[in-house]
């Protein structure tokens, strides 16, 4: 059945009512690697779309809120150039989410405005932080919702390495962010960015540092395979949640 469903998602695409649909994807070191290049060629072949991308490696829901962080390895994509080739990290501050929304200009005719948000992965696991990380997560949230129609929020996926990045450790922080979507609502009284849980499509390759599943450069073909199983069916589900519009 899941597997119908995925097929009729993506015929149904961005659906019919809109005559445009404008996404901005902001994400961690995942989207540096080759599960970002598979998102990024989605959202390059998807009908009638157009797109801002941007991955900031190491970057929590504090550093899309505060605009101060400049990571050593990020990278940055759109649609109004050509595709970048080939991917390498750069050096990049972290913009505000607010920002990136902003740059867009107005709302053009009945452009629907979709946020895709991909973090989760760089929360720490002391007790002593959780507070503040709930109401980073809450305020990204609450942006994503008010500066656009649609939010996604990507979850972290399946990874191995201990402490932290474990099974254990992924679930945490998927209940860390679970708690401050449903927050978010709740005070916006708008509707919930839809979480889209990782693990349900995710599959650690055997070969990696047991975070990443892909490094620009690395020709490894288990990681190149599991990074786009991964944004494959990101994307089917963003696509079947939207086409049901």
């Amino acid at each position: 059945m899941l597997a119908l469903l995925m097929i009729l998602a993506t015929f149904t695409g961005a659906g019919t009512a809109h005559s445009d649909d404008r996404f901005v994807v902001v994400t961690d070191s995942h989207g540096v690697g080759h599960f970002g290049e598979e998102l990024a060629r989605w959202l390059r072949n998807r009908p009638a779309t157009k797109f801002n991308f941007t991955a900031s490696g190491a970057s929590a829901p504090a550093q899309w809120n505060n605009g101060l962080f400049t990571t050593p390895c990020g990278f940055h994509d759109d649609s109004s150039i050509a595709k970048p080739e080939p991917r390498k990290c750069h050096k990049l501050l972290t913009p505000k989410l607010a920002a990136v929304w902003k740059r867009q200009g107005a709302r053009q005719h009945d452009e629907r405005r979709i946020t895709v948000i991909v973090l989760g992965t760089n929360y720490g696991l002391d007790p002593s932080t959780r507070k503040m990380q709930l109401a980073d997560t809450e305020k990204l949230a609450t942006t994503a919702m008010t500066e656009s129609d649609r939010c996604f929020w990507v979850g972290p996926p399946n990874m191995r390495r201990k402490h932290g990045f474990d099974a254990d450790g992924v679930k945490y922080k998927v209940e860390l962010v679970t708690e401050a979507l449903a927050a978010a609502a709740k005070a916006t009284g708008k509707p919930v960015c839809q979480l889209i849980d990782s693990r349900s499509y995710s599959h650690y390759p055997k070969n990696g540092d047991g975070i990443h599943y892909h490094w620009p450069g690395s020709t490894d073909a288990e990681q190149l395979l599991r990074s786009a199983e991964w944004a494959d069916s990101v994307a089917k589900q963003i696509d079947l949640f939207l086409g049901a519009e």
